[in-house]
């Protein structure tokens, strides 16, 4: 009875020790995916601000050339009205593409957090089973053990 006792007491022992341990590996990959989920709304963000300050930028390039026009004489009727709109136009193309860009990097973040969520529950899972292999194992012996009379 001694020894089926003492190796139900180990199978127990190394079930809470996978429990532990796959405990331990969701928290880490629960705090990755927090970390990825931060990243990703900080790209988010750079994507705005740097987006904003290209039409910024933009916006004052063509109050200098509006200036530059009033300064010289010329009318903002016909080529410089077209040119102001074209400057205008690809001013606007590129904080979009500062954006879209921004906006591709957090969605990489949002992946790399869900497949750390995934990790997590898959660490969990495979802490219950691997929990579970030295309980059955060690009240399989046991009972073998109390079959033959040796408990």
């Amino acid at each position: 009875m001694c020894i089926a006792a003492a190796g139900l007491l180990g199978g127990l022992v190394s079930a809470a020790g996978s429990l532990a341990s796959a405990s331990a590996q969701s928290a880490q990959q629960r705090a990755q995916a927090k970390f990825a989920e931060q990243q990703a709304e900080i790209e988010r963000n750079r994507g705005a601000l740097s987006a904003g300050r290209e039409r910024l930028t933009g916006a004052r390039a063509i109050g200098r050339s509006i200036a530059s026009f009033g300064n010289s004489g010329v009318g903002l009727e016909g080529s410089p009205a077209a040119f102001l709109a074209d400057v205008t136009s690809e001013n606007e193309l590129d904080a979009d593409a500062l954006r879209f860009d921004a906006d591709r990097r957090a969605g990489r973040f949002r992946f790399d957090a869900e497949l750390a969520r995934s990790r997590a529950r898959q660490a969990r899972t495979q802490g219950f089973f691997s929990a579970a292999s030295p309980i059955i194992s060690s009240l399989s012996s046991a009972a073998s053990s109390f079959a033959r009379g040796q408990a």
